[in-house]
């Protein structure tokens, strides 16, 4: 590590930065269509979620709610039977769409071997060599947590920061994420062959922050998602870096 600065980028910055090799417009957002082309039942919470504003599913309105703005346009649906807890449809399709909180993020790329031999960002030869074990990369991710705790400043967050009082912004932390970005079509169909488990299967696509294109597979990114938190709500972030000192992150 040389330098003396680390630099950590935000969802936003990575939308609009000027730079044809890390840019990406949909940084933090994913659109994708969900089919259901035959019979099949759904949860009545996912039924709920997927087609929300159009329908209500079973005794409760209850569904499925993240972080960020989501919405859903219905294009056709088909009921068959609407039962206590699950939805039978004939057939379904409605176009999602979600955009995560603005957060900081550090992208990495999992690669085998010498790493300066592998590095598919051409223009960027920088590196950190990390074991790839669970316990390593979780030690690193909370290290750069630790050093986003102290340096950060109110000044970094969106306006409605100003909505909390001085004692709520003294009870600030730092939750930290990490893992294998996936690489997901944007069009995805539920039929009788497909594994009925929908929390697995619509939970990684709506995992935004570490959903992206397939035309991106080829960074083998790994990353680390930082949220600052204020009593379970989540702060956003504005879009500009913010950089660390690496003593902080080298102290021992």
């Amino acid at each position: 590590m040389r330098g003396s600065k680390l630099l950590i980028g935000s969802i936003q910055k990575y939308q609009d930065i000027e730079d044809d090799g890390l840019v990406d417009s949909g940084e933090g957002t994913y659109s994708f269509v969900v089919d259901f082309p035959e019979p099949i039942e759904i949860p009545n919470k996912w039924a709920n979620t997927l087609f929300s504003g159009a329908l209500s599913f079973g005794s409760s309105r209850e569904r499925f709610h993240f972080p960020g703005r989501f919405s859903s346009t219905v294009k056709d649906v088909f009921i068959d039977r609407v039962g206590e807890s699950f939805t039978r449809l004939k057939h379904a399709r409605a176009e999602v769409s979600y955009q995560a909180l603005n957060a900081l993020i550090f992208c990495a790329s999992e690669v085998e071997g010498d790493p300066s031999a592998s590095n598919p960002f051409a223009d960027y030869d920088d590196f950190w060599v990390v074991a790839r074990t669970e316990e390593e990369t979780q030690k690193i991710g909370i290290r750069i947590a630790e050093a986003i705790l102290k340096q950060i400043k109110v000044s970094s967050f969106v306006a409605h920061i100003n909505s909390l009082t001085l004692k709520e912004l003294q009870d600030v932390t730092v939750n930290l994420k990490h893992g294998r970005v996936q690489y997901l079509d944007r069009r995805f169909s539920f039929t009788s062959r497909t594994p009925q488990d929908f929390d697995s299967l619509m939970g990684r696509y709506l995992f935004v922050p570490f959903s992206k294109p397939p035309t991106y597979c080829n960074e083998k990114e790994y990353r680390f998602l930082f949220e600052v938190t204020c009593r379970g709500r989540i702060l956003e972030v504005k879009k500009e870096d913010l950089f660390l000192d690496l003593n902080l992150l080298t102290a021992p």
